[in-house]
């Protein structure tokens, strides 16, 4: 299968209802997965916490390599723009930043765990 036909089944997975799809041919398996998050469960959340999301489904790395330390921790402080992960998906290291200036007060996510689109991966103050 192609890059592009690649791209092609996780774009419309992504856009899609379905929690769960896999796709079996003689030279590959391609499984993908998302959590379907109820919306009042956000609800719960105080609104004083910012849910800080996986923007597409793959890999989160809570480090840059497996010798250096995590980028952050429950309770550091964060710069806006700052590095507090990465997620790979297809070979593509991508980076997520902290959209603003505030806390890490939870880390939902493991190093090395799959992650879904719009997953909370940590919640900031």
């Amino acid at each position: 299968m192609e890059k592009k036909e690649l791209e092609k089944w996780i774009k419309q997975f992504e856009k899609s209802n379905l929690t769960h799809l896999e796709v079996v041919s003689d030279a590959f398996t391609l499984k993908l997965s998302k959590e379907n998050t109820p919306v009042a469960k956000k609800e719960e959340v105080s609104s004083s916490f910012l849910d800080l999301v996986s923007p597409l489904v793959g890999t989160f790395y809570a480090s840059s390599s497996p010798t250096n330390p995590p980028f952050v921790k429950a309770g550091d402080p964060v710069k806006k723009g700052q590095i507090i992960g990465i997620v790979e998906a297809m070979k593509i290291m991508n980076e997520i930043h902290a959209p603003r200036d505030g806390i890490i007060k939870q880390i939902l996510v493991e190093n090395r765990q799959a992650v879904g689109f719009h997953q909370v991966l940590m919640r900031m103050e």
